[in-house]
């Protein structure tokens, strides 16, 4: 899978693909877990375009993965990774709203 990261490279036509989508969202039993045990309380909706897409994973052409920002509360933000095409959200965390990405693998993405 090719990986894209706004912090590194992210083409200008994959910055917000699906801007307009409002979803109900459905969380695997993964991602629940994770939420449970950080104390992370779920949202049921978002729309896109509310949203900043952070990271983006492309498999033979198709977008395959997605990862979501969005804000969580003051201090913090919500990220969801989505498998694409079903839509559901595999995994969620938090970030603090100034994370600067110390620790991001920048090997692991595509550059320009």
């Amino acid at each position: 899978m090719i990986l894209y990261h706004k912090d590194i490279y992210l083409p200008y036509a994959m910055t917000h693909p699906y801007s307009n989508l409002r979803l109900c969202l459905i969380y695997t039993k993964h991602a629940k877990k994770e939420a449970k045990d950080e104390g992370i309380k779920l949202p049921l909706t978002t729309t896109l375009n509310d949203t900043q897409i952070i990271e983006m994973g492309i498999e033979n052409g198709k977008v395959k993965k997605i990862v979501y920002r969005l804000t969580y509360d003051d201090k913090r933000d919500i990220l969801l990774a989505f498998a694409i095409p079903s839509w559901c959200v595999k995994t969620v965390w938090l970030n603090d709203i100034d994370n600067d990405h110390t620790t991001l693998d920048r090997t692991k993405y595509e550059k320009e």
